[in-house]
């Protein structure tokens, strides 16, 4: 599951349907985190970049 820009989006990892690279279809349709979405979303875990 993500989270961003009022946004939760989960992906079947398992399904047949499921995107070969998740990371990279997830970026490519909603962008990278900033570090403020990262905070508020993710604060438990150290800033990296996304995309």
């Amino acid at each position: 599951m993500l989270a961003g820009r009022g946004t939760v989006l989960t992906i079947d990892l398992a399904a047949p349907s499921a995107p070969a690279r998740p990371e990279s279809w997830v970026c490519e349709r909603y962008g990278p985190l900033s570090a403020a979405e990262w905070r508020r979303h993710l604060p438990e875990v150290p800033y990296q970049e996304t995309c």
